[in-house]
């Protein structure tokens, strides 16, 4: 992953993408949030990135893209109340894409990207060498 994250931009689309894979996969909303936040938890510390960057990107994944997977809970609920395929209203489920569209865009622009502090640095740095942090 280090070959191909660069910088906020490059770990958001990866983050993205990862997430995505493990959405398609398991087909609901937690398991991607939980994994995603693991695998990404240490490449956002490392960049000095606030937590709540990852938990956006998580989110967008996470809960936006869920109802265009047809065998997702969200996807089956969604085609049942409309009464259409899930393919058929993807189209008009801006929501449910744009949020990806406009993460990426925002992290290689860096648009609201917040960096952490000075003492979530420590603690993170203590939280690495196993100490408590006070």
């Amino acid at each position: 992953m280090k070959t191909f994250v660069k910088g906020v931009g490059s770990l958001t689309l990866a983050c993205i993408l990862a997430t995505l894979m493990v959405a398609i996969v398991a087909g609901n909303a937690y398991v991607p949030i939980l994994i995603g936040g693991e695998l990404f938890k240490k490449a956002y510390q490392d960049m000095h990135l606030d937590p709540k960057n990852l938990s956006q990107v998580l989110g967008v994944v996470g809960c936006c893209v869920i109802p265009l997977i047809p065998w997702s809970a969200a996807g089956a609920y969604m085609s049942g109340a409309l009464g259409v395929e899930t393919f058929s209203y993807a189209p008009w489920a801006i929501f449910c894409y744009a949020g990806i569209v406009i993460a990426v865009i925002w992290g290689y622009l860096g648009i609201g990207i917040l960096k952490m502090t000075p003492e979530q640095i420590a603690a993170a740095e203590a939280e690495e060498r196993g100490e408590e942090s006070a």
